[in-house]
């Protein structure tokens, strides 16, 4: 069967019945082939506004920042600098608003799928924060706060990824 492809991938590079595959064209006699070596997932093939992607890249590179500086205002206060808590406490709730712009972007760009449901988990997540912290009598429980956010920071980098290769496709 293998060799039954190249045969036909030879017979098509010369102008055989299947020669003007969609992504070909002939240049002096021979097909040239438009291959790329990207696995790419369904609707990545089509163009997005660029408005969406650099909105939605831009948006979670700010929250992705602004997770390290909770954690490090977190660390600060965990060690000895108390105040450093309150500023950890406002920060955070600054910090839903880029979760907001994040899924507006991947919905309203119409990006892919995969886009909408990482932004509207990590709008979620977000949520989840405060309940987590909250929960002053359940240690281990609100333990979880800190491990949720470095869920949150791990996914976020991975929006940023896809939404770069949406920027290179």
């Amino acid at each position: 069967s293998g060799r039954q492809h190249a045969g036909s991938a030879t017979h098509a590079a010369h102008g055989g019945p299947r020669a003007m595959d969609q992504g070909q064209k002939r240049e002096g006699g021979v097909i040239a082939m438009n291959v790329t070596a990207k696995t790419v997932e369904p609707g990545l093939g089509r163009a997005f506004p660029m408005w969406a992607v650099l909105g939605l890249a831009i948006s979670a590179a700010l929250y992705l920042l602004g997770i390290v500086v909770q954690v490090f205002l977190a660390g600060a206060a965990l060690f000895g600098e108390f105040s450093a808590l309150e500023d950890h406490v406002n920060a955070g709730r600054g910090l839903g608003t880029l979760t907001i712009f994040m899924v507006l972007f991947a919905v309203a760009g119409n990006l892919p799928k995969s886009l909408w449901i990482m932004t509207f988990a990590l709008f979620m997540l977000f949520g989840v924060q405060f309940p987590l912290a909250m929960a002053d009598d359940q240690p281990y429980f609100s333990a979880l706060h800190a491990v949720n956010a470095l869920v949150m920071f791990a996914l976020t980098h991975e929006v940023i990824s896809r939404a770069r290769g949406l920027r290179r496709g």
